[in-house]
């Protein structure tokens, strides 16, 4: 056996790049409950069908240049 197949069941601490993938995901999951709150809030009365389908739309929609720039800031470019 592998000293990593080793390690996974023995309760060990995640490695750095399974931590940042395991952060990025609970980053995402907390991102899209943000969005559906907001449609919540913005639209009193609104169902969950389609808060569901709102929010499908805000994630597969593309970000617009002047968005991305925004939300990255200059240094990353």
């Amino acid at each position: 056996m592998s000293a990593s197949a080793e390690t996974r069941g023995s309760g060990a601490h995640p490695s750095p790049e399974a931590q940042r993938v395991r952060d990025a995901l609970e980053m995402h999951e907390l991102g899209v409950e943000l969005f559906r709150q907001r449609i919540r809030r913005e639209r009193p009365g609104v169902d969950e069908a389609e808060v569901g389908s709102l929010t499908r739309a805000w994630l597969i929609s593309a970000p617009r240049p002047d968005q991305l720039r925004a939300a990255l800031g200059d240094w990353a470019w």
